[in-house]
């Protein structure tokens, strides 16, 4: 069983189309745009002055924007040059949408030179350019939505598109899940996602079934909280 509940927002489809009117992609193109990137593409480095930064690689930017456009989209280097032992280069990303649209998003991308230990040789210029690119790619794409929780993770939770009538049905179905769980193991995992908590969240949150000790928690007091902690939301892994 995952052991992960995303924070995730939920938009009406049809209010959402209401605010923004026609839509370039499709609520499925949408949704991969606004979800959270997966852990294992996430990777961190050292940054010049200090610090960290987490990333993900160019092949994983390529991946999903052929997976979002089916292959729509161009890249061209719009200009180059050269500042501070760095590569500089500004970059245009087109897609061709699903509405027949054509977007584009410009963006720099920089690379530092590579040389030969107490040289101006260089090591390898076409791969430094080529990094360069890379560079100004993913920042592009991150302007279309591409692995924006790494980049603005501070400022962006998890969304997606949903229909209503389709969102009633996903709620039902989960709320009869837990109905037919065993009550043991609905007691089994609330325990462990209570024992997690902070003593004054944990008295909070057995408050919202108008308890403050587990020993009073009756059958139906269990399942109401094994749903409102988002307990019956995991998938089997």
């Amino acid at each position: 069983m995952a052991n992960k509940v995303y924070d995730l927002v939920t938009i009406n489809q049809k209010q959402f189309l209401e605010m923004v009117g026609e839509l370039p992609f499709s609520s499925k193109q949408l949704n991969l745009l606004m979800q959270k990137t997966p852990p294992k593409f996430i990777k961190n480095r050292v940054i010049p002055g200090g610090g960290s930064a987490d990333f993900v690689e160019t092949h994983y930017v390529i991946g999903m924007l052929n997976l979002i456009t089916g292959y729509q989209w161009d890249f061209d280097v719009l200009e180059e040059k050269e500042a501070h032992d760095q590569i500089i280069i500004r970059g245009k990303l087109t897609i061709h949408a699903a509405n027949g649209k054509v977007l584009s998003k410009t963006q720099y991308g920089r690379a530092t030179i590579k040389y030969r230990k107490n040289t101006k040789d260089t090591v390898d210029y076409g791969n430094d350019f080529k990094s360069a690119v890379s560079d100004a790619i993913k920042k592009c794409a991150s302007l279309f939505g591409v692995a924006w929780d790494v980049y603005g993770k501070e400022d962006m939770r998890e969304m997606q598109i949903v229909d209503t009538q389709q969102k009633e049905a996903n709620e039902a179905e989960a709320q009869a899940e837990v109905l037919n769980k065993p009550i043991e193991e609905v007691k089994a995992a609330v325990n462990e996602k209570l024992d997690a908590m902070a003593t004054i969240d944990r008295i909070k949150t057995l408050k919202e079934v108008h308890h403050t000790n587990v020993k009073q928690l009756t059958d139906l007091n269990w399942r109401q909280l094994h749903r409102s902690l988002g307990l019956d939301e995991l998938q089997s892994s």
